[in-house]
């Protein structure tokens, strides 16, 4: 029936994930979490994620600047700036 027996990660499975985690030693807690499994997974089959649009160029243009400011900022360090100082001028050339 199914070519590939799995879904894909999800954003919307990730609090079922997480509350499987949380219930995993009660019994009720994981029956109730079942049932919510199974409409997620009837949610995800009847209606699949939309393609996320290609970035634009002024998005493209924002992250290529923003990495070259981290390269610039520590030339390739263990230490990432944070993001105050990548956004309040503190690295190099800003």
């Amino acid at each position: 029936m199914f070519a590939v027996p799995n879904l894909p990660p999800l954003p919307s499975l990730l609090p079922l994930v997480a509350a499987a985690e949380a219930a995993r030693d009660d019994g009720a807690a994981l029956e109730e979490l079942a049932l919510r499994v199974a409409g997620a997974v009837i949610a995800a089959l009847v209606d699949p994620p939309k393609a996320v649009p290609a970035p634009n160029a002024r998005d493209a243009r924002r992250v290529t600047e923003t990495l070259r400011r981290i390269e610039a900022f520590n030339g390739f360090k263990a230490e990432t700036p944070s993001p105050w100082q990548l956004n309040r001028g503190g690295f190099p050339g800003g």
